[in-house]
């Protein structure tokens, strides 16, 4: 029997739910070369990680039988509309995300997982039980806990983790493998490395641009102390459980209390909770990575420094396209600013 393959662009995605329900999801990340589709489709100023997205799926359509989206920012929503014209064939849905944490919140976020429930069972003609949806939501408890054991292990004062094993954090999370994921929590033990600079650095904003900033950075001497992404770190910090309440319930409360999100939240609550971060682990210097044209992360990214310049902590925006290289002239910049802080 084969395995359904669903195309993911957002950690906003329950994955319980789509582990219960037998489909294996994967998050849409890979570089496109061929832009014709997406320079047909959409505007030039959209954002390049959207575009590459459309791009990527007409490539490779043939490897996916649904596509799940989320309204969590303007270029989403629009990549699902074409999507939903261009592959008429596949399950193409958009779940609507609250961005804000009040007590109604959690009851519309339920109704609308619930519909998502009842969508997958009509499209993959599949039963997804309470059991079903138990054994899911403790699978992913496992592996968030192994998680949170691992950015620990990032955030250390005394040690660093090479930014290689921060990128298979992420994918290897994807897969869902248990056993691989302690396997790797056993190599970044063994792996970890005692800082040999005193400037502390924190890459912030989206891990989507560039792809390589932290080897980008490990390469002309920086080590980095935390990661603070605005997509990664929303999937994983939560592992609470609740008596008397069904398991779509506790994913609702468990989803929207997760870590703010640029997308997802109040970009105020979002620049506070990165600052607290910063003080808690004695950052002294923050690199901010904004893709090109996305909106939310530019007004987060004009409020952050605000608060970073009150707070007398320099700063560097890397503004760039959704690519696995860095530019020549944002590894000088880079490195200039790093020469300023020894």
């Amino acid at each position: 029997m084969s395995i359904n393959k669903i195309a993911v662009f957002c950690n906003s995605v329950p994955d319980e739910i789509l582990l219960a329900a037998g489909l294996v999801s994967e998050k849409i990340e890979d570089i496109s070369l061929n832009h014709d589709i997406s320079n047909k489709y959409l505007a030039s100023n959209l954002c390049s990680y959207s575009k590459n997205a459309l791009d990527y799926l007409s490539e490779n359509k043939e490897n996916y039988d649904g596509m799940i989206f989320t309204n969590t920012c303007h270029a989403m929503e629009v990549l699902y509309e074409i999507c939903r014209e261009i592959f008429e064939d596949k399950f193409v849905y958009i779940i609507d995300v609250p961005r804000n944490r009040k007590d109604n919140s959690v009851n519309y976020f339920y109704k609308v997982l619930t519909d998502f429930v009842k969508s997958i069972e009509a499209y993959f003609k599949v039963k997804i039980s309470e059991d079903d949806l138990e054994k899911a939501y403790l699978k992913i408890n496992e592996m968030n806990k192994l998680r949170t054991d691992m950015d620990n292990i990032l955030s250390d004062e005394k040690y660093y983790v090479q930014s290689v094993y921060q990128q298979r954090i992420q994918k290897e999370y994807e897969k869902m493998n248990i056993q691989q994921y302690r396997r790797l929590y056993e190599e970044i033990l063994e792996r970890k490395k005692k800082y040999k600079n005193e400037v502390r650095i924190m890459l912030c904003g989206s891990n989507l641009a560039p792809l390589k900033i932290a080897d980008c950075l490990e390469e002309i001497g920086g080590e980095i102390v935390l990661y603070d992404f605005t997509q990664g770190s929303r999937r994983y910090s939560r592992t609470n459980t609740y008596k008397n309440i069904d398991i779509i319930e506790i994913i609702s409360i468990n989803y929207l209390n997760k870590p703010y999100g640029t997308m997802t939240s109040d970009l105020k609550l979002r620049a506070k909770q990165v600052i607290e971060n910063i003080k808690k682990y004695n950052i002294q210097l923050v690199f901010l990575s904004v893709i090109k044209f996305c909106s939310d992360e530019v007004f987060f990214s004009a409020l952050l420094t605000k608060y970073l310049a009150k707070n007398n902590i320099p700063y560097l925006i890397l503004n760039t396209e959704y690519t696995e290289k860095c530019s020549g002239q944002l590894l000088t910049r880079v490195e200039a600013m790093l020469e300023t802080m020894s």
